[in-house]
């Protein structure tokens, strides 16, 4: 019998680091390893009908049969829970139906023994050569992986490579200590990014509609109705902005303080387009927005500097910027050239410059050349006197603030009224500020976060607070 197996990959192996599901205790535990296997693989023409994978990691060995269907191209293996330590991974392929593979039965196809040591916390590949089977390989990834998070008040949100989406910290009177399933993002199919305020989570699909929900470990999503091809929400104390794919620009809510930027101070229960085209983010603060256009430039409205400006209006020396941040009422913007610009009342400090008097237009921070991506505390209308931010520096972290529950993440409670680099952390792509903690993305999906824990918003299935970046197990 003839067949080629273009290529056979072990594409997800979950779980790394903290509970898995047999621990009730929701405390880490560095023995384990993973907890399940996904196997993607194609066959043309058909002719596999069954694969077996045998993985064997100090001393404990798990072997399982996993049949192809006719035409099928992902099938799901589940290995159970294996120790670190140093083990062998191999496989075998057959043109019976697994019904009648044993443990006795001859393959016609055979992938000879791989050496892997499986590290907690870190990502493996292991490599499958089955003789005959042209080009087949088999990968293993021992951890779940994460795309994009947001840190939302006194929780934290993940959107995991597969578009589900994982919350942890307050959930409406409860605290879920370690990260689960987001029960009102379930059913949306894969989502892109997520956002939120103290009460309410937003999700971006894939497909680009756009629901809220409360934050609640129960309930249900509902569709944004007025708005489609959704591109990116960012989300205030009372108001809503969102950008189309189409760069156009929408905002509603509660607008007391000319937020929406429709020239009023009503309430939009609809999403009224604030811009009609070449917008390339839209971000709010508590009680304010603002736009990043094509032309590398920013335009603002709602309270500024303690004026009400109730439409978009032009922000001096913006030119080249590429992102925004948005707090209580300070903004920060990252410049093309990796130059950060603050500005706003900036009277607890955190616009990081050293100072607490007001920044009326967008000014220069040092300390903080070359960076990539800015976050800034209190944007979604939390704790009015914590205030802190932070900078991602070609894949570092700095910091600065208030620091009283430990969000600097440099191992001491002590404010920082400048940039301080936060130890522990390489690689890093995003950073975002909570009420009271941090978190931040690797460009490997690894999740870290630190700082106030009373709700478990760090996710490490504890209360204590973390005065250091702390791995997170999705």
């Amino acid at each position: 019998m003839k067949f080629t197996v273009s290529r056979v990959t072990l594409a997800t192996l979950i779980g790394v680091v903290g509970a898995c599901a047999g621990d009730p205790t929701g405390t880490f535990n560095p023995d384990e390893a993973y907890e399940s296997v996904t196997i993607a693989i194609e066959v043309a023409p058909t002719g596999v009908a069954c694969v077996q994978v045998t993985a064997a990691v100090a001393g404990q060995t798990v072997t399982q049969n996993l049949g192809v269907a006719a035409g099928a191209s992902t099938l799901k293996l589940a290995l159970g829970v294996l120790p670190a330590g140093k083990g062998t991974f191999s496989g075998k392929a057959f043109a019976a139906a697994c019904s009648s593979v044993t443990s006795t039965t001859t393959a016609d196809w055979v992938a000879d023994a791989v050496s892997a040591d499986v590290r907690t916390g870190v990502a493996l590949t292991v490599p499958l050569v089955f003789r005959q089977m042209a080009g087949a390989t088999v990968s293993a990834d021992f951890r779940r992986t994460a795309t994009a998070i947001s840190a939302i008040c006194q929780n934290t949100m993940a959107v995991l490579s597969d578009g589900s989406v994982r919350v942890w910290g307050y959930l409406a009177g409860s605290s879920q200590l370690t990260p689960a399933a987001f029960a009102p993002f379930a059913s949306l199919g894969a989502v892109k990014q997520i956002t939120g305020n103290c009460g309410t989570a937003y999700a971006v699909t894939t497909a680009g509609k756009l629901y809220s929900a409360p934050l609640s470990a129960t309930g249900t999503a509902t569709l944004v109705a007025g708005i489609a091809n959704v591109d990116s929400v960012s989300v205030g104390a009372l108001h809503v902005c969102a950008k189309t794919a189409a760069k156009e620009a929408y905002c509603w809510g509660g607008n007391g303080l000319g937020q929406v930027g429709d020239g009023s101070t009503a309430t939009r229960t609809v999403p009224f387009r604030v811009w009609g085209s070449g917008v390339q983010q839209v971000k709010v603060g508590a009680y304010f927005s603002c736009a990043l256009l094509d032309a590398g430039t920013v335009s603002c409205w709602g309270n500024l500097m303690g004026a009400t400006i109730t439409t978009p209006t032009a922000m001096a020396n913006t030119a080249g910027a590429k992102q925004l941040a948005m707090g209580h009422y300070s903004a920060l913007a990252v410049r093309a050239d990796g130059q950060v610009l603050g500005w706003g009342p900036n009277d607890h400090g955190e616009l990081g410059n050293g100072a607490t008097s007001p920044v009326a237009q967008p000014t220069a921070i040092s300390g903080l050349a070359g960076a990539s991506y800015v976050a800034l505390s209190g944007g979604d209308g939390g704790n009015f006197n914590i205030r802190f931010g932070c900078a991602v520096v070609a894949g570092s972290l700095r910091c600065w603030g208030n620091n009283s529950s430990g969000q600097l993440g440099t191992g001491n409670g002590i404010d920082a009224a400048t940039p301080v680099v936060v130890p522990g952390l390489t690689d890093v792509v995003q950073v975002e500020a909570g009420v009271e903690h941090a978190c931040a993305l690797t460009r490997a999906g690894d999740v870290k976060c630190w700082g106030g824990n009373s709700r478990g918003t760090v996710g490490d299935g504890t209360t204590t607070y973390r005065f250091t970046p702390t791995p997170v197990r999705l």
